[in-house]
């Protein structure tokens, strides 16, 4: 009976060995076509809904419009419609069983080779449903955004003018900011993220950041800006003629913070939270 059984065993493990390899051989042999770049008629909007694993590139034109760019065959499983001024980026199942792989399995792998250029004359909201790349590689001027992301994301944004910005995450995240000039900024943070900003000139800001962050912030300039940190961070700020900071920390939070202010930055600190000043006042 034993060697009946180390026989099936056996017999089970080179199937299994034989099922592994033959499908990884299929998998080699995709060909999702040739690289194309498509234009996608679009409706007039000023929204956007991203539940696509596919990096966005966000361009200010006068008309709206989308390119696509990317394997022919994978383009076809691309989907875009607007509802009530608002552009919905999705991505029907790869559900072929053979030569493309299931939807779920690394699926970011093939959407990667896919981008999307979505140009409109404003933005006023972005919701983010994926861990979606959004880009913003131009220069861009806008009144109100607000962006959302309810899973882990990439947001890069090269230079912003705005009134008021309110970016506002829940997950594993990457914030990357070039140049930033707003009256208002709110940064609402709640997982594993990092936020990087290497310029700022806000009237007013404010991080709240709940989760292992990690903060860094280059030539702040801002007349009141605001930190709340209830959670395990890693902050380097650096203020630039700034009139006024102040800091809640509380948990393992570790700071520090350099540059100018006008008046002597305010903290609070609880926990095992650490704050080290290194600011000096404008003269």
């Amino acid at each position: 009976m034993n060697t009946t059984l180390s026989k099936t065993i056996r017999i089970s493990l080179i199937l299994a060995a034989c099922l592994f390899v033959f499908s990884s051989c299929i998998r080699k042999k995709a060909d999702y076509g040739k690289v194309v770049t498509k234009n996608i008629p679009v409706e007039k909007f000023h929204e956007l809904n991203v539940a696509a694993l596919v990096p966005v590139h966000i361009i200010q034109g006068k008309e709206c419009s989308i390119k696509v760019k990317g394997p022919e065959e994978l383009l076809s499983y691309m989907n875009f419609h607007v509802v009530e001024g608002k552009l919905v980026i999705q991505m029907k199942e790869l559900d072929s069983a053979f030569g493309i792989p299931f939807y779920s399995f690394k699926t970011d792998k093939l959407t990667s080779k896919i981008e999307v250029y979505v140009t409109a004359p404003t933005f006023t909201h972005m919701l983010l449903e994926g861990s979606s790349p959004i880009i913003f590689p131009d220069s861009i001027t806008l009144d109100k955004l607000n962006i959302t992301s309810n899973f882990g994301s990439s947001i890069n944004i090269n230079k912003m003018m705005i009134n008021q910005l309110n970016i506002s995450i829940n997950g594993v995240s990457d914030v990357n900011i070039k140049s930033l000039t707003a009256k208002q900024a709110n940064f609402d943070i709640s997982g594993n993220s990092d936020i990087k900003m290497n310029s700022g000139h806000v009237d007013n800001t404010s991080f709240s950041i709940a989760g292992n962050a990690d903060l860094k912030i280059r030539n702040l300039t801002a007349k009141k800006a605001r930190f709340a940190v209830p959670g395990n961070a890693d902050l380097d700020v650096n203020f630039n003629r700034t009139d006024t900071a102040s800091f809640y920390i509380m948990g393992n939070a570790d700071g520090k913070v350099t540059g100018t202010t006008r008046q002597p930055i305010q903290t609070i600190t609880e926990g095992k939270a650490v704050i080290k000043d290194e600011t000096t006042r404008i003269k």
